[in-house]
């Protein structure tokens, strides 16, 4: 049964991480035919996905106002979840979306140094020389020497990919001591994501027209999905078992982009995501590998 369970959660990553990319293509394709920025993208999505959420809880007679244990950690964490959607989107807009996928893949590589500060994690000498590997494979992907192909959709894709490194961290530590559900800790990230894209907002906010209600219920929908197999997944089995197959993203993405939008990664992006991607597997192994020692140690003295 074990077996069963951990092919299934694997599934239902592989398959949620890869499905997400038909909801950035729409959401993409609505930013650039509006003129409207990612983060208001961003947020047409999420209010699609907490209505939808709120229908779930009360459906499974959960609060909708919980109880939340370490308010400010939970708040920090969702904010940075809040940047990091608003400005992956707002890369799709501007670079190719691979382009945008490859540099994201940075967030596990970089999590393990804010994990070493933020919660005292020990790092070895093979994790560091991955999170190395992992920066100069995104260099190769922005390929600096090229200046005028560099825009500010590179610099929305790396403060997403720092902001979501922030985010995983913090919610290792959250998960430690939650007493929230996954539906309910999904539902509260969602909800709090929203006040730094809002506030954003303000600055670079388009009128809304009845064009975008297709396309943000559909984006919605399908991001709703995603957390559903997500949060079915990591109940199934560890994040550190899963972690390493959600690169396989960049096979989604990289079909989406083709024939939603004739984008072809050039050679340098497909270099520097193989670096990325193999420093990224390496750490994850690593992780799981220490988690599992920490695991069969705790059962022995017990």
């Amino acid at each position: 049964m074990k077996n069963k369970n951990t092919f299934l959660a694997i599934f239902y990553v592989v398959f949620g991480i890869n499905f997400i990319s038909i909801s950035d293509l729409i959401l993409r394709n609505m930013g650039a035919e509006y003129n409207m920025s990612g983060f208001q993208v961003a947020t047409h999505r999420t209010i699609v996905v907490i209505l939808a959420l709120i229908i779930i809880l009360k459906f499974n007679r959960l609060p909708i106002f919980p109880k939340i244990q370490d308010k400010k950690t939970q708040i920090i964490r969702s904010m940075f979840y809040g940047i990091s959607m608003g400005a992956i989107q707002s890369a799709f807009i501007l670079i190719p979306m691979t382009q945008v996928v490859s540099i994201l893949f940075i967030a596990p590589i970089t999590a393990v140094i804010i994990a070493q500060i933020w919660l005292k994690e020990q790092v070895g000498l093979i994790r560091y020389g991955c999170v190395i590997s992992g920066f100069i494979g995104v260099i190769i992907v922005i390929n600096p020497t090229n200046f005028e192909s560099l825009n500010l959709g590179h610099f929305f894709s790396l403060i997403g990919g720092l902001s979501f490194s922030a985010y995983i961290v913090m919610s290792r530590k959250i998960n430690n001591q939650t007493n929230l559900t996954p539906l309910q800790q999904a539902y509260v990230s969602q909800g709090i994501s929203l006040v730094p894209l809002i506030i954003i907002l303000f600055f670079v906010y388009v009128p809304f027209e009845i064009a975008h209600i297709i396309p943000s219920l559909s984006g919605g929908a399908i991001a709703v999905v995603y957390h559903w197999l997500f949060m079915k997944a990591f109940k199934m089995e560890s994040a550190s078992l899963l972690s390493p197959f959600l690169y396989t993203q960049i096979i989604g993405t990289s079909t989406i982009a083709y024939f939603g939008l004739n984008q072809v990664p050039e050679k340098n992006v497909i270099i520097g995501a193989i670096i990325v991607i193999v420093s990224g597997i390496i750490i994850g192994i690593r992780e799981y590998k220490k988690n599992k020692k920490i695991n069969q140690s705790t059962i022995y003295k017990l």
